[in-house]
């Protein structure tokens, strides 16, 4: 499954509680909406578990979108009592189920585990077995790429210098700078600008498509 959610520390505790079942294998998680539609594209999860951000018409066009990326997979939002959303205009963009986001962790487990209990038996009935993933039709080098490369790669995108993506991501600016390094030698961009360019053009338009 994917985890999309802002806060770094509510992504390591889903993880954690989700880690709890052994049937749940966490293939990706993001702080940004457009990175989970892209990794959902790329590896086709069987659930999401997504608490989208921005106004009521961003949040369903988001689901919207993962739900094109990955059909078959379970969307579960995370809400919130102080954000007024339209529960029918999720639901009708592809969203399979709600959850609190002040939820237990014992909670947010049930919920996953339930839609995975149908998703299983609904392979095991098809004769399909869980998990499968169509072929990535990205380009090679975009359909490698870790978390942090999408998460690193979307702060540059956005103008962040490295100290500025180093507190993001909690890590070192030595640390971005190395990862910078390799994804430029990786892609063959000789700066960053052109590393900008090629993530524009080799990931994000997946991501939207």
């Amino acid at each position: 499954m994917v985890i999309v959610h802002e806060l770094p520390l509510m992504r390591r505790a889903l993880r954690a509680a989700l880690a709890t079942d052994a049937r749940l294998r966490i293939v990706g998680s993001t702080a940004f909406d457009a990175i989970g539609i892209s990794l959902a594209l790329d590896r086709r999860p069987d659930a999401i578990l997504i608490d989208p951000a921005g106004d009521a018409d961003t949040r369903v066009a988001t689901v919207e979108a993962l739900h094109h990326a990955a059909p078959t997979a379970a969307i579960i939002v995370m809400l919130s009592h102080d954000v007024v959303v339209d529960v029918g205009a999720l639901r009708g963009a592809g969203a399979t189920s709600f959850i609190d986001c002040y939820a237990h962790s014992d909670e947010v487990l049930a919920a996953v585990s339930s839609w995975c209990n149908r998703l299983l038996k609904s392979h095991r009935e098809s004769g399909q077995e869980a998990g499968t993933r169509r072929p990535w039709n990205g380009s090679p080098d975009s359909g490698r790429l870790e978390t942090i490369d999408l998460d690193l790669l979307q702060l540059v995108a956005e103008g962040h210098t490295d100290e500025q993506i180093a507190q993001r991501l909690y890590i070192s600016s030595r640390t971005v700078q190395k990862h910078l390094a390799r994804l430029r030698t990786a892609t063959a961009c000789a700066n960053r600008p052109q590393l900008v360019a090629w993530y524009m053009r080799s990931v994000t338009t997946h991501a939207h498509g």
